[in-house]
C-alpha cells in the first residue's frame, strides 16, 4: 500500500541511548528515505502505532529514547503490532514518564500495557501486580485472575503454587483450598491428587487419611473403603480399636464427645510474608489447647480424661500437653 506524505502515519519509534537503531544514527527533525522494496523485518524504517507496541521488539530499558514519527510513501502494515515505511520523520522525543502515562490506562505503573493502577508488570487489568498479565490486584506471579498470588496462572486467591482455582494452596493446580500438595479437589491436604479433605496420603476420596487411595476416612493404610484402618484392601471396619496403647471397642469410641481442640491445623497462613507456612505437630497442638479461654479449657479438659484408656503420661509424649 501507498500512503501520501501529506497523510503521513503518525507512529512511535525506540532508539537505543545514542539514537542509533538498526545501524541508522537519527536525529531530532530528521528526514530518512530507503530506495528498493519496503517489507517489515527486511528492508525500511519500522515504527508502532501505540507505544507499548515498540516493547514488542526492544528492551524495556528507561536508557532507551523514544520520540514521535511521522511515517509515508511505501508502507507495508502487513504486522499487526508494527508499521514497515520507506520515508519517516523524526518529530520529536518523549520522555520515559511520558512514555508510562501514554502506555497505560492506570496511574502510577512502572510497567505499561496495564489498565490498573500501580502495577510494576506488564498488561495487567488489576492493581499492584509485580508479575504480568494478572486480572486480580497485588500479584507477584504471572496470568493470574485471583488476588496476592505469588505463583502462576491462578484464579483462586493467596496461593503460593501455580494453576489454582482454590485459596490459600502452596501446591499446584489445586481445585480446593490450604493445599501444600498438588492436584487436589479437597481442601488442606499435604499429599497430592485427593479429592477428600486434609489428607497427608495421596489419591484418598475420603478424608483425613495418611495412607493412599482410600475411599474411607482416617485410614493409616492403603486402599480402604472403610474407616480408621492401619491394614490393606479392607472393606470391614474393625471391632476394635487401641487407644492410649490399650484394646478399645470402636463403637465406644465413636460415641464418645472429644474435645474440639484435638483438630487443629499445621498450617497457617503468613499475612507478613504473603504465603502459607507450618508448624512444628507439638508447636500446633500445644497452640490449639492454650488459645481456649480458661472455662472453656476446664470443659476441654474433662472431655479429654472421659476418653477410653486415657493416659495423662501416653498423652504428653504425644501432645507437649501435661494434663493432671
Amino acid at each position: 500500500m501507498f500512503v501520501l506524505k501529506e497523510n503521513a502515519i503518525e507512529a512511535f519509534k525506540v532508539f537505543d541511548e545514542n539514537w542509533k537503531c538498526r545501524g541508522y544514527l537519527f536525529t531530532i527533525g530528521g528526514e530518512y528515505h530507503q530506495e528498493g522494496k519496503i517489507r517489515a523485518c527486511n528492508h525500511g524504517f519500522h515504527g508502532c502505532k501505540k507505544v507499548q507496541d515498540c516493547f514488542n521488539y526492544y528492551a524495556f530499558d528507561s536508557k532507551n529514547k523514544i520520540a514521535k514519527v511521522l511515517m509515508w510513501g511505501e508502507v507495508d502494515d502487513s504486522e499487526t503490532d508494527k508499521l514497515c515505511c520507506s520515508n519517516i520523520i523524526i518529530v520529536g522525543e518523549i520522555t520515559w514518564q511520558e512514555m508510562l502515562i501514554m502506555a497505560n490506562q492506570g496511574k502510577n505503573n512502572v510497567g505499561h500495557s496495564n489498565t490498573g493502577d500501580r502495577n510494576t508488570g506488564y498488561s495487567n487489568t488489576g492493581d499492584r501486580n509485580t508479575g504480568y498479565s494478572n486480572t486480580g490486584d497485588r500479584n507477584t506471579g504471572d496470568s493470574n485472575t485471583g488476588d496476592s498470588n505469588t505463583g502462576d496462572s491462578n484464579t483462586g486467591d493467596s496461593n503460593t503454587g501455580d494453576s489454582n482455582t482454590g485459596y490459600r494452596n502452596t501446591g499446584d493446580s489445586n481445585t480446593g483450598d490450604s493445599n501444600t500438595g498438588n492436584w487436589n479437589t479437597g481442601d488442606s491436604n499435604t499429599g497430592n491428587w485427593n479429592t477428600g479433605h486434609r489428607n497427608t496420603g495421596y489419591s484418598n476420596t475420603g478424608d483425613s487419611n495418611t495412607g493412599n487411595g482410600n475411599t474411607g476416612d482416617w485410614n493409616t493404610g492403603d486402599w480402604n473403603n472403610c474407616h480408621k484402618e492401619t491394614g490393606f484392601f479392607n472393606t470391614i471396619n474393625s471391632l476394635t480399636i487401641r487407644v492410649f496403647n490399650k484394646e478399645c471397642l470402636l463403637s465406644d469410641w465413636e460415641k464418645i464427645k472429644k474435645p474440639n481442640f484435638l483438630l487443629f491445623d499445621l498450617t497457617y497462613w503468613d499475612d507478613l510474608e504473603n504465603k502459607t507456612k507450618s508448624r512444628k505437630y507439638k508447636d500446633a497442638f500445644q497452640l490449639s489447647y492454650a488459645s481456649l479461654c480458661d472455662n472453656e479449657k476446664t470443659i476441654q479438659t474433662e472431655l479429654l480424661k472421659q476418653l477410653p484408656n486415657f493416659d495423662a503420661d501416653v498423652f504428653f509424649e504425644i501432645s507437649g500437653i501435661r494434663i493432671d
